[in-house]
């Protein structure tokens, strides 16, 4: 069952995809841009870390380190490896932990011909492994993103009886 629609308000220039989904498996790949930012940041990692090892005392200096250590960390812990569907449930499993979200609570459609760059980054990671994080912009207010490659396909999950969506880039 397919079928294509028009819907009002922010997407009503937008084509909007609605239908059955078959089964997904889809490995992330990452872009250039993410791919540099990345690169930078675990040099930056690497210098911090460097920096701990080998510093005298407990500093102003050393926790200011350590705070940005952690910092650098949790975007690797939490960097998107691989989204899967089997008809039921989506699985999106990321390096260290996986987040499910099931038909029974979700409501989980494919979204087409959708532009999400160029959102306000309201608490989100600016491409180091990924564009993840809450983002914010004009018409469709606030909303979180996993992404890691430009593109306009998106899987939209949202919580039954919520307004903020989970939009999840794959394609």
């Amino acid at each position: 069952m397919s079928s294509l629609i028009r819907t009002s308000g922010y997407f009503s220039e937008e084509l909007r995809a609605n239908y059955m989904m078959k089964s997904i498996q889809y490995s992330f790949r990452y872009s250039g841009c993410v791919v540099i930012i990345s690169a930078l940041g675990l040099i930056a990692l690497a210098f911090l870390v460097y920096f701990l090892l080998f510093s005298i005392g407990i500093t102003v200096y050393t926790l200011i380190a350590v705070t940005a250590v952690a910092a650098l960390i949790e975007p690797i812990v939490s960097m998107p490896v691989r989204l899967s569907y089997d008809g039921e449930r989506v699985v999106l499993r990321r390096l260290l932990t996986s987040k499910t979200y099931s038909h029974a609570d979700y409501h989980i459609e494919v979204v087409t011909g959708l532009e999400l760059s160029g959102g306000l980054r309201l608490f989100a990671s600016g491409g180091y492994f990924g564009f993840t994080g809450l983002f914010w912009r004009p018409k469709m207010g606030l909303y979180r993103l996993v992404q890691t490659e430009s593109t306009r396909t998106y899987l939209k999950i949202t919580r039954r009886g919520k307004r903020r969506s989970l939009y999840i880039a794959y394609r």
